[in-house]
C-alpha cells in the first residue's frame, strides 16, 4: 500500500497519549507501537477524506505483533463514518 501523506508530530503525539504510550489492543502491553491507519492511507483515500486520514479519529496505536497477526477489524473505519467525520474536521476548519 502506497503512503499518500505523512502523520504531523502533534498528530502522532496525540494518537500515542490515548493508550498512554501502549498498544491499544486491550491484552496488550507493549510500549513498542507504531500507528496504524484504521482507513488505509492511500493516495484514493487521502483525495477523498483529507482531512480525516491522519486526523486522531483515523489513527491507533499498535504493537508490531498486533498490527501483524490481530485482526484489524475492530479498528476499521466505514467509509460512511469517514464521510462524517470529514464534514465534521471541515467544519471544525472552517470555524
Amino acid at each position: 500500500m502506497i503512503g499518500a501523506s505523512k502523520i504531523p508530530n502533534d498528530i502522532r503525539e496525540m494518537a500515542n497519549s490515548l493508550y498512554n504510550g501502549f498498544c491499544a489492543t486491550e491484552e496488550c502491553v507493549s510500549k513498542d507501537i507504531q500507528l496504524h491507519h484504521r482507513m488505509p492511507n492511500t493516495i484514493a483515500n487521502v483525495k477523498k477524506y483529507s482531512l480525516f486520514i491522519n486526523s486522531i479519529f483515523n489513527l491507533i496505536p499498535l504493537c508490531y505483533n498486533c498490527h501483524l497477526n490481530k485482526s484489524l477489524r475492530q479498528w476499521r473505519v466505514t467509509d460512511k463514518q469517514a464521510r462524517l467525520y470529514e464534514e465534521y474536521l471541515t467544519s471544525v476548519k472552517k470555524g
